[in-house]
Formats: C-alpha cells, structure tokens, sequence
C-alpha cells in the first residue's frame, strides 16, 4: 500500500522507524552499501551525520567491513548524549572502552540470497533520512501501521493526502478498517510526501 503524506507531517510516522521496520535486500552488503544504495542516502550525509550505528546490538566502527544480512537488526542515530554517546559513536576515541562488545565480522558463511533486515532509526537521522526509508518501502505490522496512520489523522486532518491498495485508491476508513482484519500480518508500505 502507497500514501500520500503532506510534506509536515511525514515526520509524524518516525514512531514507525523507532520500533523497527522490515527493508528488503537482495543479499549480504555492507552497512555503506545499505545506506547509500536501498535507503538512498548521500555518502556526505552518511559520513557527517549517521555517527552511532548499532548492527545486532553491537556498535560499528566501520561501515565498510560490517555486513548487513538477511536478519540482522541495523539502529541509526546522531551523535547520542553524554559519555555513553561518546563512547558509542563511530570511530569514537574511546572506542577501546567498548572493544568486547563492539561489531565483528562473523568467522562463518554469511546467509546468502535476498532477505529482510529491521531498521530502526532514531532522533534528527530518523527526522532527515526517514523520508527516504518510507519511499523505499518497509514492511510493517498492520496493527502497528493502523495505529500510526490513524495517529497522523488525528494530528492533521489533511495530513493523509490519498491512499492506495493494490493499486486502487482507497478512502482512509476502508484503509484502517482493512489493516485491522489481519494485525498480526506485515504489509508493504510506502509513504510519499505530495
């Protein structure tokens, strides 16, 4: 399914991207790979902005080396507040403080072929790049979608422009009404500013 989202208040769909989303690849990539290729970032942006990385709960210092693969679980963030930000930040001077649990290429085959990968993003990176996540297209619970949907309707009326189901534009009821017959069911998701 495709909406249609005024450009202000794409923003209101973040909680989406903080609880994690499915994101299809074809197969093992590097962290760059992933963020430049199916996410669209630009490689600047990547490099001034997207400072804490977590791949399976363990933070990456270089995003070259790290591969994403079918399952894994990829956080991004800004800079994080404080000592803990510090030391969890890429490249990070104390990155020493954090060795034992810092990301390390796995010794064994890596999974191969096409798979999904849950993205979580959080504060002014989910703010910036979370646009382009949502146009890439993510998959996400129903329930949850329902939610988030009906949430971005409350908070602005107009807010949700149009909405298309297997390429039939539906009214917003239809589209609530729908998700929640299947909640526990993952859709396809799309979401355009307009």
């Amino acid at each position: 399914m495709t909406v249609h989202v005024a450009p202000e208040a794409l923003g209101l769909l973040g909680a989406l991207l903080h609880t994690g989303v499915g994101l299809r690849i074809d197969g093992p990539m590097s962290v760059r790979a992933l963020l430049t290729g199916p996410l669209g970032l630009d490689t600047g942006y990547v490099e001034r902005e997207v400072s804490t990385i977590f791949l399976d709960g363990h933070p990456v210092d270089d995003i070259d080396a790290a591969v994403v693969t079918p399952g894994c679980e990829l956080a991004l963030s800004g800079p994080l507040p404080g000592v803990c930000g510090i030391t969890m930040r890429r490249d990070s001077p104390v990155a020493r403080m954090r060795s034992s649990i810092a990301y390390e290429a796995p010794h064994d085959d890596a999974k191969r072929g096409a798979g999904t990968v849950t993205l979580r993003m959080f504060n002014f990176v989910c703010r910036d790049a979370g646009r382009h996540a949502l146009a890439a297209g993510v998959l996400v619970p129903r329930a949850r979608l329902a939610d988030a949907l009906a949430a971005l309707a409350r908070e602005d009326a107009q807010a949700l422009r149009s909405a298309r189901r297997d390429e039939k534009e539906v009214a917003p009821e239809v589209l609530f009404a729908w998700l929640r017959e299947t909640p526990d069911e993952d859709t396809l998701f799309t979401a355009i500013s307009a």
